[in-house]
């Protein structure tokens, strides 16, 4: 399946609490694969943000990087640059494997509607 970049970092905190949860073993087994795939796909995503960072962050005099409101500063005259490239990296649309949710493994949790419509690439049609 294939699902952009920015829903799988939005579900990492998703599968992170539902993999700690008891529920049927087929339940769990689903969701054990779509985590690990989803832990790689947020690793890569980190790396290249850092990679960003790295390229435009606005660092000091003492080499540390300049901070605005706890977010990097970006260098003056590149954020429109940086924004595309993020933007880019965000929906890159990303290869996982074609297991789907049914909205039966995920009776035993409780989950809000904005959960459900990040979860949504990953249910069952």
């Amino acid at each position: 399946m294939k699902v952009k970049l920015f829903i799988i970092v939005q579900s990492k905190d998703i599968f992170n609490r539902l993999i700690n949860q008891k529920m049927p073993v087929s339940a769990a087994y689903k969701i054990m694969k779509i985590s690990k795939a989803v832990e790689e796909e947020c690793a890569f995503y980190t790396k290249r943000i850092q990679e960003l960072i790295e390229k435009y962050g606005e660092k000091d005099k003492n080499n540390n990087y300049v901070l605005n409101n706890g977010n990097v500063q970006i260098k003056k005259d590149l954020e429109e640059e940086c924004n595309k490239e993020i933007s880019e990296l965000e929906n890159l649309e990303v290869d996982l494997p074609d297991i789907f949710l049914s909205l039966e493994d995920l009776n035993s949790t409780e989950l809000t509607p904005r959960e459900i419509f990040i979860l949504e690439p990953f249910l069952e049609k």
